[in-house]
């Protein structure tokens, strides 16, 4: 984080404490709920690509305990802890910089072939507040507001294993000569049920695990490139998996 926003944080968490001890605060009321699966800040980027991106996973949310999830890549998930005070920090400097004050939606007059849509949504106790800008469109400072959740960063980031997500896979009809086709490491059913609804399959706990790192790994070996599994004695292809985070739906 740049020392100015470094000083800026501070200053900020210094006053929030001082009105605290006053019983009074100003501007927003930036009140939160503190459950551990209660979303706080969610901070998306979309891009028109394919699924097997996951490009509608979030790129950081942030949780009302302080835990973070981060997306690094499509199947590099992150997390770690912020403390109380930072996550307040963050929303002292969304307030700051305007954000509350900002309209729903700053949108391109012609749409952008490829262009990419941010998006922050913050939950507070009085309500959500949410702006999407797409590329190229975004209010002043807007930059500012970003980074004030993309660059938190709290100490010991560790690997993070969704415990819920959707597996999806299409059957393939011929594979190429010479490519590698993987056993599947999970019940052979879940790729056949995931195949057979457009939905996907929703996995929990261990299965999802499984799957979860079947998947990583191939994502990394073919770089991003088609795979075969094989499981029950069928071929499946477009092998992909949304993780689905605690709170967030789809679209958030």
């Amino acid at each position: 984080m740049r020392l100015r926003k470094v000083l800026r944080t501070a200053v900020l968490l210094l006053l929030s404490l001082s009105l605290l001890a006053a019983g009074c605060g100003a501007g927003t009321d930036l009140a939160y709920s503190t459950e551990p699966d209660a979303p706080v800040i969610v901070y998306s980027s979309y891009k028109a690509i394919a699924p097997i991106y996951n490009p509608g996973v979030p790129e950081d949310v942030i949780y009302g305990d302080g835990t973070l999830i981060r997306k690094r890549d499509p199947y590099v998930l992150l997390t770690g802890k912020l403390s109380q005070a930072e996550v307040q920090g963050i929303l002292e400097e969304l307030d700051e910089e305007g954000f509350f004050g900002l309209e729903e939606s700053y949108t391109n007059k012609e749409p952008l072939a490829g262009g990419t849509t941010e998006k922050i949504t913050v939950y507070l106790e009085s309500g959500a507040h949410t702006v999407s800008v797409e590329g190229g469109t975004g209010p002043p400072g807007w930059g500012d507001i970003v980074a004030s959740v993309a660059e938190a960063q709290p100490p010991d980031m560790q690997e993070y294993v969704p415990s819920s997500l959707t597996l999806f896979a299409r059957e393939a009809g011929q594979v190429p000569e010479g490519a590698r086709v993987d056993p599947w490491p999970g019940d052979p059913a879940d790729l056949a049920q995931a195949a057979s609804s457009q939905k996907g399959l929703v996995l929990e706990g261990d299965e999802a695990a499984t799957a979860w790192k079947a998947v990583q790994e191939e994502f990394v070996a073919s770089g991003g490139g088609d795979s075969y599994w094989s499981a029950g004695g069928k071929v499946y292809t477009y092998v992909y998996a949304t993780p689905i985070l605690p709170g967030v739906e789809e679209g958030d």
